[in-house]
């Protein structure tokens, strides 16, 4: 009951302060991680051991500095039995500049349902049950403008008990000289769980957004033509994420991803770390997910701004997506259809007083959203890390 008391009290003490300092522009900066002290170490209760720690990632998708306090208890429900009283796993606050993010790596041990509670600066409290149970462990918390969202995320390497349905592919190489993957380099060992769920590792990564669980059947190929193949199959709980780490590739794979109701298929180039797909009720494509492909347009200038936002696939420069906004000081809109598409493409931000950056990238943010924002000084910077293998064409560092 003290700890509940303390949400209350932190998030009330903290409507002051908030907003106050120079906002932090976002940058490649490996994200802070926060672990339980020594000697308490992660949670452990009566539920199964987990064959590796699991974490929660709590980030600001939005434009605003936020304050947070996030609070973890576990329900005890094990075997389909629930326990009279909960334990308080762990408790925090933290204050999040823009774009920031925090991971806390090591927070249980044993499979559970930890309840968890998500208070900001204005009191608005969210409550969320976390399944904690093998592969179905890991949960990143996002905070944006429209509340606080939630996604547990499946790690698959590529077999992962209770939700793959096959069991652990051969390994193929395809023809010879082709390049491949080795599935021998993605069974289950000895490691940071949460490093591979939101780490920076090459991975295939699925968000399923349909209304319920969803069955996936997932073809790797070394090339469109070779019969050798890795198929796995897999059933995702709705709103969640599947990872699965892929090392060692060294050439481009052919994809195809399945569901009862549709089917898509794509190149994955070795030079690209992530490949992203989604499935709903309806379709499976291939795109950025959903902070990915969103853009804040940020003026943190005292005077407004014209600014103009160029983007061109870099397979057809005859087919750009362009938008242009006037921004008075301190204002900010957020877009949702610029950065949908794959990669690899060409970025240039400008603004009327000529202030410009220019990207070639090859894919999708690893963590999004982007960031497009009009600094104090007046010049424009794309504040999102550039990712991984691509190259900023002229030489500017990302804000």
């Amino acid at each position: 009951m003290r700890r509940r008391r303390l949400l209350g009290l932190l998030a009330a003490g903290s409507v002051g302060v908030s907003g106050c300092g120079e906002t932090s522009r976002h940058t490649d900066e490996t994200p802070k991680r926060r672990r339980p002290s020594d000697t308490e170490g992660p949670y452990r209760g009566a539920g199964a051991t987990l064959e590796g720690t699991r974490g929660v990632r709590i980030r600001n998708a939005g434009v605003d500095e936020r304050y947070v306090t996030l609070a973890i208890d576990a329900l005890g429900r094990v075997g389909g039995a629930s326990q009279s009283t909960r334990t308080e796993v762990f408790s925090t606050s933290e204050t999040l500049s823009r774009a920031a993010t925090v991971v806390y790596p090591a927070l249980v041990a044993s499979a559970d349902t930890y309840r968890l509670f998500v208070e900001t600066a204005d009191g608005e409290r969210t409550v969320y049950d976390w399944v904690v149970d093998g592969a179905r462990s890991d949960l990143d918390v996002a905070l944006d403008e429209s509340g606080v969202r939630f996604t547990p995320t499946v790690t698959c390497t590529p077999t992962c008990s209770p939700l793959s349905l096959s069991p652990s592919p051969e390994a193929f190489d395809g023809p010879e000289g082709s390049g491949g993957v080795d599935s021998h380099e993605m069974v289950d060992r000895e490691r940071d769980a949460t490093a591979e769920a939101f780490g920076p590792a090459p991975s295939f990564r699925l968000d399923n957004r349909a209304a319920g669980w969803q069955t996936v059947r997932l073809s790797l190929a070394s090339s469109p033509e070779t019969t050798q193949t890795t198929v796995s199959r897999y059933r995702i709980p709705p709103s969640s994420r599947l990872v699965i780490p892929v090392e060692r590739r060294t050439g481009s794979l052919s994809v195809t991803l399945d569901t009862d109701t549709a089917s898509a298929e794509r190149t994955w180039p070795v030079i690209v770390p992530h490949l992203t797909a989604t499935v709903d009720d309806e379709q499976v494509t291939f795109g950025c997910d959903l902070d990915g492909g969103r853009c804040h347009v940020v003026n943190d200038d005292d005077g407004a701004h014209g600014l103009r936002i160029r983007v061109e696939p870099l397979s057809d420069r005859t087919r750009p997506t362009e938008r242009y906004y006037r921004l008075e000081s301190s204002e900010s809109t957020t877009e949702t259809g610029l950065f949908d598409r794959l990669g690899p493409f060409s970025l240039v931000v400008e603004t009327d007083d000529g202030s410009c950056q220019h990207h070639s990238w090859l894919t999708c943010p690893t963590v999004g959203p982007w960031y497009v924002v009009v600094g104090g000084d007046g010049r424009v910077r794309v504040s999102q890390p550039v990712p991984l293998g691509s190259a900023n064409a002229l030489g500017g560092s990302p804000a």
